[in-house]
């Protein structure tokens, strides 16, 4: 009977809240919280395409209009001169939103400086001056200009690699290859073995004046397991015959290329990745991948 009587306390309380619920209005977004903003926060354009089209929306349930203005700043570092490298289709720098059109795009046009190295340029614009309508969060975007003129352009990119594992036998795996944002002649290496490697983990090197030797030191991080074992893997090579005869400054690895200009990479080592470290302090816990007779060869 206790139950029973208790259970009938919750039940009519929870009634009483649904009516109450019933007799009350839902909230609803009102359009003086109307506001301007951008779609995304950035983007990124080769410098071969001709126009970059930047969204910038009102948000608004009963279609308010309104507008706000942008102005464009030149990064610091790297900077896309305006009449140089860009130019802005809005001429007045003002967009206008109706009823009908909510959305406005910033349009930039691309300048292509084609057998121009100049490295990657950028630019931010900052939206300002909103009338009618608020400024919404995401007032702020940032554009990079990328620059296809890269002096290693040739040996960038994915390539298809093929080598002898020695857990597993032959083996093909992907490995990308991406350009260093402040030295051109140094390059990021990802997934360079197909097992005891992660993309959190790229081991770079460094390509002579010539372009025809990628350097690479040992001792770089390629992979670090789980907490619970807390194993970090290093990248290591082998000179001789044995596994003791290890590599101790850099891997010398030939560049050529095929007929149509892509890069091969070989790798004139027994190669691969050991624990180095463990949770517990460990050292010296052994390879867990062995490679040889590797070659990599850029994807058409």
């Amino acid at each position: 009977m206790k139950i029973f009587k208790n259970t009938t306390i919750v039940l009519a309380a929870l009634a009483a809240v649904a009516l109450a619920s019933c007799n009350n209005d839902q909230p609803e977004f009102n359009d003086k919280d109307a506001f301007v903003s951008f779609t995304d926060t950035k983007a990124s354009i080769d410098e071969n395409k001709a126009t970059l089209e930047i969204p910038v929306q009102l948000s608004s349930l009963k279609g308010k209009e309104g507008s706000v203005d942008f102005e464009i700043t030149p990064d610091e570092s790297a900077p896309a001169v305006e009449g140089t490298n860009y130019t802005v289709a809005n001429a007045s720098r003002t967009l206008t939103f109706t009823k009908e059109s909510n959305v406005q795009n910033i349009k930039l046009n691309i300048v292509d400086l084609a057998g121009t190295f100049t490295g990657d340029l950028r630019l931010n614009i900052k939206l300002k001056n909103a009338q009618g309508v608020n400024l919404g969060a995401e007032s702020s975007f940032d554009v990079t200009i990328v620059d296809l003129d890269h002096p290693l352009a040739f040996m960038l990119g994915t390539f298809r690699a093929s080598g002898e594992s020695n857990f597993n036998g032959a083996t093909t795996w992907n490995v990308e290859i991406k350009k260093d944002d402040s030295d051109v002649n140094k390059v990021w290496i990802y997934n360079i073995l197909p097992a005891g490697t992660s993309d959190k983990y790229p081991v770079y090197g460094t390509v002579n004046e010539d372009k025809t030797e990628l350097r690479i030191p040992v001792g770089q991080n390629t992979k670090k397991t789980s907490s619970q074992y807390g194993w970090l893997y290093a990248f290591g090579g082998i000179e001789g015959g044995s596994l003791t005869d290890q590599v101790t400054d850099y891997m010398s690895c030939p560049i050529t290329t095929d007929a149509n200009g892509n890069a091969i990479i070989s790798i004139p080592y027994i190669f691969g990745a050991y624990a180095t470290s463990d949770a517990a302090g460990n050292d010296g816990l052994g390879w867990f991948e062995i490679m040889l007779n590797a070659k990599l060869h850029k994807a058409k």
